[in-house]
């Protein structure tokens, strides 16, 4: 699937073409979006938090909230125009690596990240840099460029995309 980040009024609006359902739900879900919001508003504060502090030790689902705070953080250092690769985290964490899916996934995110201020980002660059998903990897990006209604995704103005972030509100537009 696609990726999904959840609006909350510390992040500010996130991707919407970027979505997903969540992996979890009712109280395991509360206790991932703690600590997603907890990282996100670190990150945000300039701490630089190191995604292993705000993953539970031996948890059965610490490989779903990892995922969870990896492309938060893939998205965020994108955002703030770091480079940021994808290479990065399935090396730190092998475990993304075994997970097909999930590592299809991460690399869409980046694409489609990265379009927005690189519009002639080519699918090449991402076909030699993960020959191992030659097959898989131009559908799962087209599916990443494209909204619900099959319109493909354009490049958005910077400005338009972040809208400013007010305390108690989740802002949803201009």
């Amino acid at each position: 699937g696609v990726w999904a980040r959840v609006a909350t009024p510390e992040s500010g609006a996130m991707s919407p073409s970027l979505e997903r359902p969540r992996p979890e739900t009712g109280e395991h879900w509360s206790v991932f979006e703690g600590a997603i919001k907890r990282f996100e508003g670190a990150w945000r504060r300039g701490l630089c938090p190191a995604i292993d502090d705000y993953l539970p030790a031996g948890d059965r689902s610490r490989f779903t909230l990892l995922v969870e705070l990896v492309h938060t953080e893939l998205e965020l250092r994108l955002k703030s125009k770091e480079t940021a690769r994808v290479e990065e985290y399935l090396t730190r964490y092998p475990e993304l690596a075994d997970d097909r899916a999930v590592s299809l996934e991460l690399i869409a995110a980046e694409h489609e990240l990265r379009q927005r201020w690189e519009p002639s980002l080519a699918l090449d660059e991402y076909l030699q840099r993960f020959p191992q998903y030659r097959a898989e990897l131009p559908e799962q990006i087209a599916r990443a460029t494209f909204d619900g209604r099959d319109t493909l995704l354009r490049p958005t103005d910077a400005r338009a995309e972040a809208p400013p972030e007010v305390a108690g509100y989740e802002i949803l537009g201009l």
